[in-house]
């Protein structure tokens, strides 16, 4: 093996394992920003907030600096979360920064988006609102 593509590939490897570390320090600040908004009752948004569909979420991360406030959102196991819901106050600028529509920005806490169903399930209820008129709907 020639003695330039033996550094190429070990800069390589370099560079993803410095990546890679970067990420789950990322992930474990995220995590612990969030256990310490659950402990102290503060995991429930004010107003307008985004949520995040798992389904859809690659965990890119574009939304996590496109947000104005900081530290609002982070990567958790692989996925966008709000890691401090109670910063929150609405901008949009993640669900325009998401490369994937993984984000919807609902109105209320998820007491008032959820209702159970039915069949006994949970409904996420949506707000949508106009000049015109607000509508709710539940899938």
């Amino acid at each position: 093996m020639r003695p330039q593509l033996l550094v190429f590939l070990v800069a390589i490897a370099f560079s993803i394992l410095a990546f890679w570390r970067l990420g789950r320090r990322h992930e474990r600040e995220s995590r612990e920003v969030l256990d310490r908004a659950i402990r102290s009752g503060l995991d429930e948004p004010p107003s307008l907030h985004p949520v995040i569909d798992p389904r859809r979420c690659l965990g890119t991360a574009a939304c996590v600096p496109a947000c104005p406030e900081g530290g609002v959102l982070g990567v958790v196991e692989g996925r966008a979360v709000l890691i401090d819901p109670s910063r929150c106050i609405g901008h949009g600028a993640c669900q325009a920064a998401c490369p994937t529509d993984a984000i919807e920005l609902v109105f209320g806490g998820a007491a008032s988006r959820s209702r159970p169903s039915a069949r006994g399930s949970r409904a996420t209820w949506r707000v949508c609102t106009s000049p015109v008129s607000s509508v709710a709907w539940a899938w």
